[in-house]
């Protein structure tokens, strides 16, 4: 009542400004964040939209729009924005789902083809999704293992986990995926060139999740296969000591299995070979996760 009675007091047309500002500022958010088909959001943008074509009733007649051409203007700017959503928001990513769930079918069935042409439809449709990318990685990348290698296939690869990365910002969660693929196709063609991509991918992902014991125990594995044990006994140290935080057992080295850094050859083509990173490596270090956790075996 103190807030209804307040705007009595202020002009329709500073109140319609600030509803616009608002409308505005909301509107460039979620631009941003997304969550433009959330029911709890998108009725904030309606009811300011509503707020600012709203009737006032005359005391001595009937109800007739207020401000009638500042009206009509910001009804064609909230037209056009909710036009803007559908035709970039909304439409990629429903497309995007669309034929990734095609893709999906598709990749069951063993259709290759389709499912290729699928995703390339999908990630041409959603340029701010890595998704379909990565998908399209994971196809390029299953030809290398199990073709050997092919410099065509691999520039459209690395090409691919390019651009992925690009659409994925700091996202650690995309970095472990490409970095995965990058220690399988090591495991498989045992290109040295492949392991030093994966740890730059697990530098990058541990810079933006520097709390992750995954990431310090990938990358302790990795440094001890390219001979630098120092360092790979600090990175374990910090794996160990942020496994141990907060006492979750899942947490611990037994529970975090990391991609083995060996060319495994044939063995490798059919899946990545994952293992605990206390069986990975020889000499852990001496800590209380030991004592304290359960053989993962």
């Amino acid at each position: 009542w103190g807030l209804r009675g307040s705007l009595r007091f202020v002009p329709p047309s500073v109140l319609d400004d600030i509803i616009a500002v608002a409308l505005a500022m909301l509107l460039l958010h979620l631009m941003v964040a997304g969550g433009w088909t959330v029911p709890g959001i998108a009725i904030v943008v309606w009811l300011l939209g509503g707020m600012l074509l709203r009737l006032d009733e005359a005391s001595d007649g009937p109800a007739e729009v207020a401000s009638a051409v500042p009206g009509a203007i910001y009804s064609c700017l909230l037209a056009g924005l909710l036009v803007s959503v559908y035709l970039m928001s909304i439409r990629p990513v429903e497309i995007a789902r669309r034929e990734t769930r095609i893709a999906e079918s598709a990749l069951s069935r063993g259709q290759l083809g389709r499912a290729r042409s699928a995703l390339e439809v999908a990630a041409d449709a959603d340029r701010w999704s890595p998704t379909a990318t990565l998908w399209l990685a994971g196809l390029e990348q299953s030809t290398l293992t199990r073709g050997g290698d092919n410099p065509p296939v691999r520039r459209r690869w690395e090409q691919l986990l390019q651009e992925a990365k690009r659409r994925a910002g700091e996202d650690p969660a995309v970095y472990r995926v490409i970095g995965g693929q990058q220690m399988h196709l090591y495991q498989c063609l045992g290109n040295p060139a492949d392991l030093a991509s994966a740890a730059e991918t697990f530098e990058a992902m541990l810079s933006w999740s520097p709390a992750n014991q995954w990431a310090y125990a990938q990358l302790a594995v990795i440094a001890d296969a390219l001979g630098q044990s120092e360092r790979s006994a600090e990175l374990l140290k910090q794996a160990v000591e942020l496994a141990e935080t907060g006492e979750l057992i899942e947490r611990t080295l037994p529970f975090q299995h990391v991609f083995v850094a060996e060319p495994l050859g044939r063995s490798a083509v059919a899946a990545a070979v994952r293992r605990p990173v206390d069986a990975v490596l020889s000499e852990p270090p001496t800590n209380t996760y030991r004592n304290s956790v359960p053989d993962a075996q």
